[in-house]
């Protein structure tokens, strides 16, 4: 797996302590995104929830922030996020839908950041001490066919060009044999695509990679 990193939505200053977020007009810039994001440092602690995320545990009855820690009411979701948090720590990225308390399903998305890195002056030491976001979990609801939402998808499981168009077919109802045809491939080229794409994915087959494509919010991450 290849996942992606979140750094594309912070930027890149020479000089700026890697606990620091840029400020713009005076609000994190991560505060202006319309989706939750939850950044975890060492040991799965919470190091930043962006304004969206608050907002979203303040209100729900399925999950919330608890002693610093997202917690869902649900023990059978609980399992599940606890899974995917441990996943998540050790680099691996994954995704997961939590559904609970009467209340509409919520995406989620964890994505490693372990090769967050801000740009330092030549010579200059990263401050010690200063915590590195190991990674992040972002919230929302999105539509399986935004192309952001497919860009996300490929880049969290590595998927190449062409399985990327494969998928973007497949999100559009298309079969097999009509993605061959409109190619200009043999139809065993495009099952073998599917095939890559379902082990890439951790799926066994179409359903569920559309059902697992739909947890996945609408930004793009390269």
């Amino acid at each position: 797996m290849h996942p992606g990193s979140l750094t594309s939505l912070l930027p890149k200053a020479a000089n700026v302590p890697s606990n620091n977020v840029v400020m713009i007009d005076g609000r994190l810039l991560i505060d202006r995104l319309q989706y939750g994001v939850v950044l975890y440092g060492q040991r799965s602690l919470i190091m930043l929830v962006n304004q969206y995320a608050s907002r979203l545990f303040a209100r729900s009855r399925s999950f919330t922030l608890q002693g610093g820690a997202l917690r869902c009411h649900d023990a059978f979701e609980e399992r599940r996020l606890s899974r995917l948090l441990a996943a998540a720590d050790e680099g691996r990225g994954g995704s997961m839908t939590i559904r609970g308390g009467g209340e509409p399903p919520v995406n989620t998305l964890a994505i490693p950041l372990a090769s967050a890195t801000y740009e330092h002056e030549p010579g200059e030491a990263e401050p010690l001490g200063s915590p590195v976001p190991r990674f992040g979990l972002v919230f929302g609801t999105t539509d399986v066919q935004a192309a952001d939402t497919l860009d996300t998808f490929a880049a969290v499981y590595g998927l190449t060009g062409a399985e990327r168009r494969v998928l973007t077919e497949l999100a559009r109802d298309r079969s097999p044999q009509d993605i061959a045809t409109d190619g200009g491939v043999s139809v065993r080229t495009i099952r073998t695509q599917l095939s890559s794409i379902y082990g890439k994915a951790g799926v066994a087959g179409q359903r569920e990679l559309l059902a697992q494509l739909l947890q996945f919010p609408p930004f793009a991450i390269h």
